[in-house]
């Protein structure tokens, strides 16, 4: 019997490569870790960015507790078992009129591990709302292949590298909203991305 996820979603998942929105911060969480970000984008003077948005859990008690809260190691447990390890967090933090933005892409197509049953578990602090420019994703997609990504160089490309895929440009695909406290999970196969 599951843990956290409905028969529903660990289907949709299986079938299309994602489930969401799955609850899993209260309101009370969301506030205290949302506080703790923008404190200390406040001693900086700026959004969070490189090198901290990379591996937080490792710098920021708050990252750390959302990484290892138990609604998401649940569902996550729900998909692949309990022998899971954290491999990688990126806080992704897109500041409101931004013309920030994701370009289609997989994300095993850069953590190189194989086989390929690593599970994105998207957790928001803030509404992500299809005005805001939620992720979007082409249901199916993690059943076929690795595909060739190019890097994009563009100054507002919130992937380090800029890597994306050209044979998606212009495609919309199947918005994914969340709610703060609500997170979405995707395989490392399904392709995705992120307007402004």
């Amino acid at each position: 019997m599951p843990k956290r996820l409905t028969e529903a979603q660990i289907r949709a998942y299986r079938d299309e490569g994602f489930t969401a929105p799955v609850p899993v911060l209260t309101a009370t969480e969301v506030q205290a870790y949302r506080a703790d970000l923008e404190r200390y984008e406040a001693e900086i003077g700026r959004p969070l960015d490189f090198p901290e948005k990379s591996k937080p859990h490792l710098l920021f008690d708050w990252a750390d507790k959302v990484a290892h809260h138990p609604a998401v190691l649940d569902a996550v447990e729900d998909l692949i078992g309990p022998d899971i390890l954290l491999y990688h967090i990126t806080l992704w933090t897109k500041e409101a009129g931004a013309p920030s933005y994701v370009l289609w892409h997989q994300d095993g197509a850069y953590f190189f591990l194989e086989p390929a049953e690593q599970v994105t578990a998207w957790v928001a602090l803030s509404d992500a709302p299809v005005e805001a420019g939620c992720m979007h994703v082409l249901p199916g997609t993690h059943k076929g292949d690795w595909l060739p990504h190019f890097d994009d160089e563009g100054p507002h490309n919130m992937i380090k590298r800029g890597q994306g895929i050209r044979e998606f440009e212009g495609e919309t695909g199947v918005a994914m909203p969340v709610m703060a406290g609500e997170m979405s999970l995707h395989h490392t196969k399904l392709v995705h991305a992120s307007g402004g």
